[in-house]
């Protein structure tokens, strides 16, 4: 968990609920967290761990 970020991908959204997949494919097992912000705001946290 060194705190570099490693991905970025920006989407537009629609109101309701929304599912973006975002392939794990290119980066080592390990314990990642992704962020979720909308308008410049942090809105979620979540810890992924990515096996082999």
């Amino acid at each position: 968990m060194s705190g570099r970020i490693i991905k970025q991908v920006q989407v537009k959204s629609v109101a309701g609920m929304n599912n973006i997949a975002i392939s794990l494919g290119e980066f080592t097992s390990g314990l990642y967290t992704i962020q979720v912000y909308e308008n410049n705001k942090l809105m979620q946290t979540s810890k992924v761990r990515k096996n082999n």
